[in-house]
């Protein structure tokens, strides 16, 4: 798997299991279970951040046009579909959904009367029966069009398209869809079934089980900045941390922060000297636990 992740790998909930080199042996192959967004987890740590979806897979009504060409953050490029009965969309994973905020589109520059009560944007969670979202009225404009959804109520779908009903109201330079993939699960617990992939062919493993009960949570961190000289205490406050000063492993700017104590609820450690450039991050392992949500 080290050698050849592109074909021999291992995938949980449809995301890529990083292989472990230092926890496997010449018999066992260790991963990293990847994060799984569910409704639960997205609102309760904070899983996903909301951005422009381009993860899906592009579909449309025409046998010849670019179906991509409208997500392709190419304003000049047309979906060249004319026919009277037409449609554009993206499809996402399987066993996911796309949560959506809003949706931002370009309409080709010719006359408003093309797509004024003939293109609507729809959902399906079958793709084949779907459901109005909206229709473009009068107020379409030849720049960004932007449609926001209720936040109590946002559409959760795992296909979405703009469909329309008059020739040429299909014809659309850009569509961003903003939100999150996510499984539309609410319980605190989700099992999904790992599958090993090996030059073309799969097997199912056994279920693995994530718990949002276990998962550590990350509330505060004090201070909040440090010299890159290291050598200060720094102080994470949260939930679900242990008692076990070796079970914790704290990286900051890919620099190790020495533990000095650890509770359920507080890890103290002191920093390390920050050498040269690197991208601000943070990383908290708690063996047995894998990440700490932040």
């Amino acid at each position: 798997m080290r050698d050849y992740p592109g074909t021999h790998n291992i995938s949980v909930c449809e995301n890529l299991c990083v292989y472990s080199d230092a926890d496997s042996t010449s018999t066992s192959a260790a991963c990293i279970l990847p994060p799984v967004p569910t409704a639960y987890s997205n609102q309760a740590f904070n899983l996903t951040e909301e951005t422009v979806l381009n993860s899906g897979k592009y579909f449309g009504s025409s046998s010849s046009a670019d179906h991509g060409v409208v997500f392709d953050g190419n304003n000049l490029n047309t979906y060249s579909e004319s026919s009277s009965d037409c449609h554009v969309g993206m499809e996402f994973r399987e066993g996911y959904v796309a949560s959506l905020s809003k949706v931002k589109y370009i309409v080709s520059d010719i006359a408003k009367d093309y797509f004024i009560d003939k293109l609507a944007f729809e959902a399906s969670n079958d793709g084949s029966t779907y459901t109005n979202l909206f229709t473009v009225d009068y107020n379409v404009g030849s720049g960004w069009n932007t449609h926001e959804f209720d936040s109590t109520s946002l559409p959760k779908y795992k296909f979405y398209r703009f469909k329309g009903s008059g020739s040429n109201s299909c014809k659309l330079n850009e569509i961003q869809l903003y939100g999150v993939e996510t499984i539309d699960d609410s319980a605190t617990t989700f099992a999904c079934t790992p599958k090993l992939h090996v030059s073309g062919a799969t097997t199912e493993l056994s279920p693995v089980t994530y718990d949002g009960s276990i998962t550590p949570l990350l509330q505060s961190i004090s201070p909040r900045y440090g010299n890159v000289v290291g050598g200060e205490e720094i102080t994470f406050t949260g939930t679900g941390f242990g008692t076990s000063s070796s079970d914790v492993t704290i990286m900051i700017d890919e620099v190790a922060c020495a533990i000095t104590s650890v509770t359920e609820t507080e890890i103290k450690c002191t920093s390390g000297e920050r050498k040269g450039l690197h991208e601000a991050t943070l990383d908290i392992t708690i063996a047995n636990k894998g990440y700490v949500s932040k």
